[in-house]
């Protein structure tokens, strides 16, 4: 048996999700799209920010002493320097047999509230024509440089696309036992506060909350 919760995250401000490649269109660093042109966070994202804020609450004794482990498993082990293998094979190998499984299990975030929901923003956005400027408008670039003494150099103008304040929504399933949502709303969430790229220049401000009875898909 599991229980699930939805998770929600409010953007106050313009956030990147790096999709790891420029847009041909003038951005040198273009955000991740679902397949119909909208935006959202990678389930792999959202469980590593999870990850990180549970590691410092652990830290700071606000989560029992082993949570993390529990809830998202073990880390991998550093690769030796001795010469051993490091093939992709090897390492699927060493995780496999070396390293736990963790109980929480997270889904992307994306516009929409619910499954049905999410589909409905998808299947919008997947029929919108090639000009239409609606989908558009959920996006910007901003530019910046690289300075020295507070003097731009030459060659280091940086196009970033952004995406706009929106609200997302994932869901977590996790052990029958809903005590790790209480633990996760009340001591893990509130040390999230941005994401994605540029958090040290003001980007990807947010709320992230935790809902018990939202969690059905």
């Amino acid at each position: 048996m599991t229980t699930s919760a939805r998770l929600t995250i409010e953007l106050h401000g313009y956030w990147h999700a790096g999709s790891g490649r420029g847009d041909g269109h003038g951005a040198d660093a273009a955000v991740v799209r679902t397949p119909g042109g909208l935006p959202y966070l990678p389930g792999r994202t959202v469980k590593g920010l999870l990850r990180d804020a549970a590691v410092t609450a652990e830290a700071l004794g606000r989560c029992p002493r082993g949570s993390v482990r529990a809830w998202f498993g073990s880390p991998l082990p550093e690769p030796e320097e001795d010469g051993t293998d490091t093939s992709f094979a090897a390492e699927q190998t060493l995780h496999r047999y070396t390293t736990d499984g963790g109980s929480l299990r997270v889904s992307s975030a994306r516009l929409g509230a619910s499954r049905d929901d999410q589909r409905r923003w998808e299947a919008w956005a997947g029929a919108a024509l090639p000009d239409d400027a609606t989908i558009a408008q959920l996006y910007r670039t901003v530019s910046s440089t690289a300075l020295e003494q507070g003097v731009a150099l030459a060659n280091t103008l940086r196009v970033v696309e952004v995406t706009v304040p929106v609200t997302l929504h994932a869901c977590i399933d996790g052990p029958d036992d809903p005590a790790w949502i209480d633990l996760l709303a009340a001591n893990v969430l509130p040390l999230i506060r941005r994401l994605g790229k540029g958090r040290t220049r003001g980007l990807g401000a947010c709320t992230w909350s935790l809902d018990r009875e939202g969690g059905q898909r």
